[in-house]
């Protein structure tokens, strides 16, 4: 299950990048002939250098082939930073909350 979920994009990529592309479009900022893509909106990544920022566009380059292991399926991503969390003792009631509703 995690590794179908981590080749999810490559696999989205190999089918179609035109596709990828449209995922990634931000319908929102994209008007008047010029287009956007989403933007990462959380400081996880900054650690990864250069297009990882905040306000960083998310390009296919990005998040593909080598990189692809960067996005992952939102329930993984938040038990990986809850356990960090617990761990280095920075642990979040409303962390807490979410691993408790969506035990199963």
């Amino acid at each position: 299950m995690i590794e179908t979920a981590l080749a999810m994009v490559d696999y989205i990529f190999g089918l179609s990048p035109d596709l990828l592309v449209t995922l990634l479009k931000d319908r929102t900022r994209s008007k008047d002939g010029s287009t956007h893509n989403i933007f990462w909106a959380t400081s996880d990544y900054e650690s990864l250098g250069k297009g990882y920022e905040y306000n960083d566009e998310i390009k296919t380059e990005l998040i593909t082939g080598e990189n692809k292991d960067i996005v992952v399926s939102r329930i993984l991503k938040e038990q990986s930073l809850c356990i960090r969390r617990v761990y280095s003792g920075q642990i979040r009631t409303g962390s807490t909350r979410f691993i408790e509703s969506n035990a199963t």
